[in-house]
């Protein structure tokens, strides 16, 4: 089943910043706009704002860098990993957080984003901290600085439902056909 539902959205995200470092890097932070100059007080609630939007959002969304390295995760990622914020912090390669197979092809998929192409939706199965396995939709894409590629935003969705749903409904269609086929009676359907 195609996910091009998916392929539509758009996250942008700006700033990532958890709330410990927030305060430090906006103490000197003068945002202009025309010429408004926002407060730092403004600059702070509305980092803040953003952070809990990311952080309420049902899908993983995430930042790595050119060594495939989470430089952000939200909690949902966190969550769908089973990883904690720790665990980022001594740095978690988002290829291991994928199952072998897969890990090497969207390591081709990663390296072309670093060359700037949006390569849309590609599913893979993604691998917990201790060991289990799901379904996920994934999609990434470029972030540049001074034209080049400096990190890639993305997000997944575990798909585990969907995938349930399309075996339920091939066993089905199964069940349909040989019954269909089988009955030595004709069936009219009308």
């Amino acid at each position: 089943m195609p996910l091009s539902i998916f392929s539509n959205i758009e996250v942008n995200i700006n700033h990532r910043i958890n709330n410990k470092e927030l305060f430090k890097k906006v103490n000197s932070l003068q945002l202009k706009n025309s010429s408004k100059t926002f407060s730092k007080n403004r600059c702070i609630e509305s980092l803040i704002q953003e952070n809990a939007l990311i952080n309420s959002l049902p899908w993983a969304i995430f930042e790595i860098d050119r060594h495939s390295i989470f430089t952000f995760a939200n909690k949902r990622t966190l969550e769908m990993l089973r990883n904690t914020e720790n665990d980022l912090k001594h740095g978690v390669n988002f290829l291991q957080t994928l199952v072998h197979h897969d890990a090497l092809e969207v390591s081709k998929y990663v390296n072309r984003i670093f060359q700037g192409t949006d390569l849309g939706i590609h599913e893979c199965t993604a691998l917990r901290k201790e060991g289990s396995t799901f379904p996920i939709a994934l999609h990434g894409i470029p972030v540049f600085t001074n034209d080049k590629t400096t990190v890639i935003r993305g997000f997944a969705v575990d798909i585990s439902e969907l995938k349930k749903l399309e075996k339920e409904l091939q066993i089905s269609q199964k069940e349909f056909y040989s019954l269909f086929h089988n009955n030595p009676e004709s069936l009219v359907l009308s």
